[in-house]
């Protein structure tokens, strides 16, 4: 549960020895601007839920949701290590709302956090917390962000530090922290930009101007103050680890042009980093398997896996996923075709071995093979892949 007392005492010692009635009307004051009983009465109901499920809870709860362009999504991996860059105009909700979408593609994401959510320990499993006040918890984060990408996770960083607060320009994050350079450099992760469309209340900003202590305190008022609102969300293309630093400057620059790269999405110009076309999601794996079963089965490995031989259909799911898998494997040994299938005019006559595992539903391996006499009558030699070689 929230206790706003105690928070407030920790983030201000000195008003521990000033007059009650003084200490009483601030900690009042502060109690209201963050919602303290509406706050715990939502934990409270919702202390059985975990995660992402507590993570869509907090966004039903105020109607609060994002839209993003339809192609967008598939910027994102599937799967596989990849640092999420952002900018964080709102505070909680618009870390809500980027959970919720790497969420939606994949389950192993997690989120790093400031103190502002740490105390809601429903969100344990997909935050990493980092409190800069605490050496030694700052290590453990480090340690638990750089353990996280070995595992081949997501990891979701607001470079900032902090929320966007107003400036000469508009509504914009402060300097970005080199920190998710390092981490990316360290552990040969690609970086993929997350712009969010949205900013708070005049009310906040000139808080901010005249003290950002108080104006944070604001934070929670301001969750509350979008209620039933949506926000745009532009998901940018995936850069490559071996294109995260094409310029050799120092990552104190380098940061900065990344968050140029970032807000420069928003109005579609050119890219500052050479991006690759992500790779297409996964196909549903019982569609695959519904196709598979009306093929011809060839047998069985000594360890189960069964051998059949494909014909390609029309909208065959099957052959999307081939080539999908196709690119996923050649792109970890830096070759592909940089699209997010590798497809051509010789698979759609050409026949396939597929080795398919019953037990995690999935295409293990795959081989095409051709006719040839059937592929010379029909096409010709040119109808023949060998003779492209």
């Amino acid at each position: 549960m929230v206790n706003v007392e105690k928070e407030i005492l920790k983030k201000f010692p000195n008003l521990e020895n000033r007059a009650d009635i003084l200490k009483k009307s601030v900690i009042k004051a502060a109690q209201k601007i963050i919602h303290e009983d509406q706050v715990n009465l939502f934990l409270e109901e919702n202390t059985h839920l975990r995660g992402l499920d507590f993570v869509e809870a907090i966004l039903d709860y105020f109607d609060f949701d994002f839209t993003f362009g339809s192609n967008e999504i598939n910027n994102i991996p599937s799967s596989g290590r990849v640092i999420i860059v952002a900018n964080h105009p709102l505070g909680a909700l618009d870390a809500m709302a980027l959970l919720k979408l790497v969420g939606s593609v994949r389950k192993d994401v997690k989120i790093v956090a400031n103190d502002f959510l740490l105390g809601i320990k429903n969100l344990e499993s997909v935050f990493i917390p980092v409190d800069s006040f605490k050496d030694q918890q700052a290590k453990q984060s480090i340690a638990n962000i750089y353990k996280a990408l070995q595992n081949e996770e997501a990891v979701i960083i607001f470079p900032a530090g902090e929320v966007s607060r107003v400036s000469m320009t508009g509504v914009k994050d402060g300097l970005w922290k080199k920190g998710f350079l390092s981490f990316a450099g360290k552990t040969q992760t690609p970086i993929l930009p997350i712009l969010i469309d949205a900013k708070n209340s005049k009310t906040f900003y000139t808080l901010s101007i005249i003290n950002k202590t108080f104006s944070t305190i604001l934070l929670s008022d301001e969750m509350f103050k979008k209620r039933d609102k949506r926000i745009n969300m532009k998901i940018g293309k995936l850069i490559p680890f071996a294109n995260i630093n094409p310029y050799g400057i120092n990552r104190e620059k380098l940061a900065q042009f990344y968050k140029k790269h970032l807000y420069a999405l928003k109005k579609g110009k050119k890219s500052y980093f050479d991006t690759i076309t992500p790779i297409a999601h996964e196909t549903n794996r019982k569609n695959i398997y519904k196709e598979l079963k009306n093929s011809e089965l060839l047998g069985e490995t000594s360890d189960g896996k069964k051998i059949f031989l494909y014909d390609t259909n029309d909208d065959s799911d099957v052959l999307r996923e081939i080539g999908r898998l196709r690119e996923l494997s050649f792109r970890k040994v830096n070759e592909g075709v940089n699209k997010k299938r590798d497809l051509d005019i010789y698979d759609t006559y050409y026949k396939h071995i597929v080795l398919w595992d019953d037990e995690e539903l999935e295409i293990v391996g795959a081989y095409r093979i051709g006719i040839c006499d059937d592929i010379y009558e029909e096409y010709g030699f040119d109808g023949l892949y060998t003779n492209t070689l």
